[in-house]
């Protein structure tokens, strides 16, 4: 349509036409950069938690199950960060404290027998360590 605006112009008409671009690219061929392609990576699937009820009575095993790990999760926070780290964070650099809910609720219902039970129930990143 450009040569129908300007017929005098062999070119066309200088304003609707589009120019060349003066950056060259047709001395590239795309086929050497297929070297450079990086893969997809597949997604993976996660398996689905079990469906408890989070809103559980605390009997006395589940007292004693939380007291448990909270001392346990107190003990490795000095052992791996030192003290200072436990006073001014407290255990959760171990081992947050909805993981630790989850535990306990899971182990009440007995959701939670090898490591990947417990990798499955509380999506806790450092329960393979």
């Amino acid at each position: 349509e450009h040569l129908a605006c300007n017929v005098e112009m062999k070119a066309g008409c200088t304003r609707c036409s589009i120019p060349s671009s003066r950056l060259c690219c047709d001395i590239h061929n795309p086929a050497e950069f297929i070297q450079y392609r990086i893969p997809a990576i597949p997604s993976t699937h996660i398996p689905a938690r079990s469906r408890i009820k989070p809103n559980l009575t605390m009997s006395a095993s589940n007292i004693q199950l939380r007291n448990a790990l909270e001392d346990w999760r107190e003990a490795a926070t000095e052992q791996h960060y030192g003290y200072s780290s436990l006073v001014d964070f407290g255990g959760t650099l171990v081992m947050p404290t909805d993981v630790l809910n989850q535990i306990v609720v899971c182990a009440h219902f007995g959701k939670i027998t090898t490591k990947d039970d417990l990798a499955k129930e509380t999506r806790w990143d450092k329960c393979y360590d």
